[in-house]
């Protein structure tokens, strides 16, 4: 086991113990992670071992779930967007939640609990739609397209609707992300000093 496992379970969470912290820490990386491939990665005595600290971070409710990482550009859904919408008064933004709701409760019920929403030319799946309040309140919706004309017609379409709500759409380009799923993505991180480099060059 590395020292630099041990440094990130002790600054991870004061919660749980060392082994149980770098078991969690494993299983963030890897959901499928066999019980005997934890115990070679983490230096423990046995698969037995690894399995009880796994067992005893799914009695805690500490894990969930686990999910398969679906790779969406193979499906047909290569781009990845946010949209953030934002009300100019707090009433206006209130209004586009509730209308926004309705409409998934009668998606609900009509076409089962993934949103697979059509568009003029393609189509889109709705991955996340979170309420947030801090300095400024808005919901953000979070998704992947079959193209970035695809993200702007579902806006037009589903969510201007609405008055008074404006609309940022971000896409998410390419695969390379310094940081993902938690964990710092060498390769893309390489990647980008390389670029970085390459453009002071020029």
């Amino acid at each position: 086991m590395t020292d630099s496992k041990l440094g990130i379970a002790k600054k991870l969470t004061d919660k749980l113990g060392e082994k149980q912290t770098l078991v969690l820490i494993e299983l963030i990386r890897d959901g499928k992670i066999t019980d005997d491939e934890l115990r070679k990665s983490l230096g423990l005595g046995d698969s037995t071992s690894a399995g009880y600290h796994r067992k005893i971070l799914e009695k805690k409710g500490i894990i969930k779930k686990y999910m398969a990482e679906i790779d969406w550009a193979k499906l047909g859904y290569p781009t990845e967007f946010i949209i953030l919408c934002e009300g100019k008064g707090s009433r206006s933004l209130y209004e586009m939640e509730k209308g926004y709701i309705e409409s998934i409760d009668e998606y609900l019920n009509k076409h089962g609990d993934i949103i697979i929403t059509p568009t003029t030319f393609g189509k889109v799946v709705i991955r996340d739609v979170v309420y947030c309040f801090g300095e400024k309140m808005m919901t953000i919706i979070k998704g992947y397209a079959t193209s970035d004309h695809d993200v702007v017609a579902y806006s037009r379409q589903y969510l201007i609707v609405y008055p008074d709500i404006e609309t940022t759409i971000l896409t998410i380009e390419g695969k390379c992300k310094a940081v993902q799923d938690f964990f710092i993505n060498k390769d893309c991180l390489k990647a980008l000093k390389d670029s970085f480099k390459g453009a002071r060059m020029r």
